[in-house]
């Protein structure tokens, strides 16, 4: 799923947040990874 393409307004909002929310976890985990 890409970030930030045509979404509709009320339909898939919460999809949409929850997955970029999880995007973000990986990447944070992924990084503290890297750190040690």
């Amino acid at each position: 799923q890409e970030v930030g393409g045509s979404i509709p307004p009320s339909s898939t909002n919460l999809d949409s947040l929850q997955s970029i929310g999880f995007i973000r976890l990986k990447m944070l985990l992924c990084f503290l990874f890297k750190l040690y």
